[in-house]
This record gives C-alpha cells, structure tokens and sequence, in this order.
C-alpha cells in the first residue's frame, strides 16, 4: 500500500508546488562536456538554466497551474495532454509537493534534476532523478521523467508515453 501512494504521489506530481535549491548531501553533478553552440539553444548559461529549470519544474508539478499551461513546461506536451489531464483528475495530488535539491546543466539542452517528492509534507520519496531538456527557446520537463514516473504506477501506459 505504502509503495502505491509513493507511486500515485509520484505520477500526481502536478501538485508539487514547493521548489529550494542546494546540492545533495555527497552528490556529485555529472561531468560537463565542451559548451557548444546549439541551433536551439544559442549559449549556455548554466546559472541561468539552473534557474529556469527550478522555475518551471516548480510550475509544471503546481497545482495552481492550469493545465494548457503545465503543457508548455512539458516536453511534447501536447502529445502528453491525455496524460497530464489522467492524472491531474486524482485527488491525492493536492497532498503532494516536491523540493529540488540539485540542477546539474550537463549541455545546451540537458540538465540532470534531483529531487524529493512529499507527501502532506513528509518525504516519500528522498533521492528521486530527473531530466530537463531544453525546447523550443525553453527548459521542460522531459517526456521520460514524466513517462517514468507514470510507469510506477503499474497502469496501462499512457498516450504519449
């Protein structure tokens, strides 16, 4: 039962609302290789991703955001709509939030996050992994992070995904 709830809050992460920067306790960022120039990404800024990313991870997993505009912070995120509107519907995700305890901008257009996922404010799920890439001008939510956690769920697989 305990793993279902840690899976749901998981996937119902379009509650998570809280967002706090810092690096993980004996986390090491991954290595970053020569910046180039991207056709999609023009320079690199790895402050300034950073802070992108924690920014529109926090609005993407809020609550308080309407869903067209979740999908805007979503890789492919019209073809994840059916998805995000699924799970969106529980009610338990008022109950989640998440904080992001480490952005690592490992090229122009990715960047590794960790972060916790709450639940009434305790933590379910301490060390969780993620992918932000940047697309179309803007960093997102990849597709397989939100897939991934979608999976734990042990449901059909969701259109997009």
């Amino acid at each position: 039962m305990r793993r279902s709830w840690v899976a749901t809050i998981l996937v119902l992460g379009l509650a998570l609302t809280s967002c706090s920067s810092g690096k993980k306790s004996g986390s090491t960022p991954p290595p970053s290789p020569p910046s180039s120039t991207a056709s999609t990404a023009p320079s690199l800024d790895r402050a300034a991703a950073a802070a992108e990313i924690k920014t529109n991870w926090a609005a993407f997993f809020s609550k308080d955001t309407p869903l067209a505009k979740k999908l805007d912070y979503l890789q492919r995120g019209s073809a994840m709509r059916a998805a995000v509107e699924q799970f969106g519907k529980d009610p338990r995700t008022s109950q989640a939030s998440a904080k992001i305890t480490g952005v690592f901008v490992t090229s122009a257009t990715a960047a590794t996050v960790n972060y916790q996922v709450l639940l009434g404010g305790r933590v379910a799920l301490p060390s969780a992994v993620g992918t932000a890439v940047y697309e179309d001008g803007t960093w997102k939510v990849s597709d397989t992070t939100f897939c991934g956690l979608l999976s734990l769920t042990g449901g059909p697989k969701p259109s997009g995904c």
